[in-house]
C-alpha cells in the first residue's frame, strides 16, 4: 500500500508538470525505469523541463548457444521504445536520477496519459532512493478522455491525440509522450470549459448504474460503477495462480468494476493478467505462451497490456468499493521481494570477502528460487501459496542457531525446511544465518577443483594458465576443462 500517494483528481490547472517514463515491464517490483521526462507547463507554454536515462537492473539469459549472456532490455521493449542496451550501459543509476526529478517537480499537480502506471513506478522508486515520499495529486489524460471522448473505441494516447488533432512524433519516448500528452491536455480543457463550468465537469464522474454479461458464475454484486475506470468494458484473462487472492475473488473485482472476465486470450482482450510467481519466472527467463500471443496482438495494433498481478491491483485499488467483501488480501512476499530484503546484508558479506558482487545470483525456478555466489548455492527460497520457507542442506542446518533451529517443519531429499514469518522483520531474524551460509559459498569456490582458482581467466583460455606446470598436472579444474564444461568467463556452459 503507497500510504502517501497523492489523490487522482479530476481539474484544469493553468500551472503543471506533464510526465512520462519508459520501463522494462509493467510490474513495479519486477520491472524498472529506464527513462524519465518531466515537462513544466504554464498557461499552455513548456517553460522547464527535466529529462533522462537510468540505467535499469542488468538481467541474465541464455542465448541459442547455450552461453549466458547480460542485457538491461529484451528486444520487445527495444522496439517499442527505441532504448537499446548500448544506451544504457552508460546512463546514470536511479540514485542518481530520483532525487533530482523529485526536485524538479516539487509539489506540483502532475498530469499524464494512464499516468497512475508512472506514479506508482515513481513512487517506489522515490520511496527507495530519497528519505522522502511522491504525494502530488495527479490528473489522468486517460480518465478525462473517456468523458470528452465516448465515441473512441479505445482511448490510447495516439487515439487522443488524433481525436484532438496534435501532430505525433516518435511516440513511445518519454519526452515526446509528455509534449503530446501536454497539447492534448489543452486542447481537452478547451473543449469541456467551453460547454461547463470546472465543477460541473467533476460532476460526470458520480457513479452511475451499470450491469455487464460476466462468466456464468460471476454477476456484478454491485448497481454502480465509476465508467471512467480502467476495466470498464474491457475484457480481462487471468493466467497463472495468483498470490493476492482466488481467482473467482479476481473475477468479481472485474465485474464489480464493469469489465468482461474471461478464460482465453482473443483478439478482443484488453488485459492479460499474469500470477505474481509466473511473471517474476517470464521476467527472468524468458516469455510464455500467452506472453507471446498478447506481445503479438499489441504489434497488430490491438489495445491489450500484460500486467502483473501487483501491477494489476495497483491498477484498480483507487476504485475499489472499500464496503465490498471482495478485497484484496494482505501481500505476501514474493521470493524476489525476499532475496531484495536479505541482499544489502548478503553484499557486506561479499564485501568481506574481496569477492565479486557480481556473481551473488538470485534464480527463479519452477519450485523455489535459490541464492547463489557463482556456482555455489546458499538457500533456496520458497514462496508458492502455502509454502513459506528457507530450505539449506542438512549438513549447513546443523549450524543454525536455536531460535531458528526450533522452526523445523521437514526434510526433503537432503535438504532442512525452515518456516519463516512473511515480513521483512521475519525475514531478517535469518540474516546472521544466511550470511554464514553465502560465508561458506565463497569459502567453497576456492577449493571447489583444488587448484589455483583463477577459474575465469583458464575458463577464457580454455586451458591451465598457471605458469608451473607440476601445478597445472595436479589442476582438477584442467580436467574438467578437458571434458569440455567451463563453469565461468565467457565460455561458461554450465549453470
Amino acid at each position: 500500500m503507497r500510504e502517501c500517494k497523492g489523490r487522482s483528481i479530476i481539474a484544469f490547472p493553468e500551472e503543471y508538470v506533464v510526465i512520462d517514463t519508459e520501463t522494462t515491464g509493467l510490474d513495479c517490483e519486477f520491472c524498472d525505469i529506464i527513462e524519465i521526462a518531466a515537462l513544466r507547463f504554464s498557461r499552455g507554454q513548456l517553460i522547464d523541463q527535466f529529462t533522462s536515462l537510468v540505467r535499469p537492473r542488468c538481467c541474465r539469459r541464455l542465448n541459442s548457444d547455450n552461453q549466458w549472456v547480460e542485457y538491461y532490455v529484451d528486444d520487445f521493449i527495444s522496439s517499442l521504445t527505441g532504448i537499446t542496451n548500448e544506451m544504457l550501459e552508460n546512463a546514470p543509476d536511479p540514485e542518481t536520477v530520483i532525487p533530482k526529478f523529485q526536485k524538479f517537480i516539487g509539489d506540483s499537480i502532475l498530469i499524464g496519459h494512464n499516468v497512475n502506471f508512472d506514479i506508482n513506478f515513481l513512487y517506489d522508486a522515490v520511496d527507495k532512493h530519497t528519505s522522502s515520499h511522491l504525494s502530488n495529486d495527479f490528473i489522468d489524460t486517460l480518465r478525462v478522455s473517456r468523458k470528452v471522448f465516448p465515441q473512441l473505441q479505445h482511448h490510447r494516447l495516439s487515439d487522443i491525440a488524433a481525436a484532438c488533432q496534435v501532430i505525433q512524433a516518435e511516440a513511445h519516448r518519454a519526452e515526446a509522450d509528455c509534449l503530446i500528452t501536454a497539447a492534448c491536455y489543452e486542447r481537452i480543457k478547451q473543449i469541456v470549459l467551453s460547454e461547463y463550468t470546472e465543477d460541473e465537469f467533476m460532476k460526470q464522474f458520480k457513479h452511475q448504474s451499470h450491469y455487464h454479461q460476466t462468466l456464468a458464475s460471476i454477476t456484478a454484486t454491485t448497481d454502480s460503477v465509476d465508467e471512467t475506470n480502467p476495466l470498464f468494458g474491457k475484457v480481462v484473462v487471468f493466467t497463472g495462480a495468483l498470490s493476492k487472492m482466488e481467482r473467482k475473488a479476481a473475477f468479481q473485482i472485474v465485474a464489480n468494476l464493469g469489465g468482461i472476465p474471461k478464460d482465453s486470450i482473443t483478439s478482443q482482450t484488453n488485459y492479460l493478467v499474469i500470477g505474481n510467481e509466473e511473471f517474476a519466472k517470464t521476467v527472468k527467463n524468458g516469455k510464455t505462451g500467452k506472453m507471446r500471443k498478447a506481445e503479438e496482438y499489441q504489434k497488430k495494433g490491438q489495445e491489450i497490456l500484460i500486467l502483473s498481478e501487483n501491477a494489476f491491483f495497483d491498477m484498480v485499488e483507487p476504485y475499489l468499493d472499500r464496503s465490498d467483501e471482495t478485497q484484496v488480501a494482505p501481500t505476501t512476499l514474493s521470493e524476489s521481494r525476499i532475496f531484495e530484503i536479505l541482499k544489502p546484508t548478503l553484499l557486506q558479506v561479499i564485501e568481506k570477502n574481496n569477492a565479486n558482487p557480481d556473481k551473488l545470483i538470485f534464480k527463479m525456478g519452477n519450485d523455489y528460487s535459490s541464492v547463489w555466489y557463482d556456482s555455489q548455492m546458499a538457500f533456496r527460497i520458497y514462496c508458492r501459496g502455502k509454502k513459506q520457507y528457507f530450505s539449506v542442506s542438512d549438513a549447513r542446518y546443523q549450524l543454525a542457531p536455536e531460535v531458528i533451529q526450533r522452526t523445523l517443519i521437514k526434510a526433503d531429499a537432503g535438504f532442512q525446511l525452515l518456516r519463516y514469518e512473511p515480513t521483512p522483520v521475519g525475514i531478517e531474524r535469518f540474516s546472521d544465518y544466511f550470511s554464514a551460509l553465502l560465508d561458506m559459498a565463497i569459502d567453497s569456490i576456492a577449493k571447489e577443483f583444488d587448484c589455483c582458482s583463477r577459474f575465469e581467466e583458464c575458463s577464457n583460455a580454455k586451458r591451465c594458465i598457471h605458469p608451473n606446470p607440476d601445478v597445472a598436472v595436479t589442476c582438477g579444474y584442467r580436467k574438467v576443462m578437458k571434458s569440455g564444461r567451463y563453469f565461468y568467463g565467457v565460455n561458461r556452459n554450465i549453470d
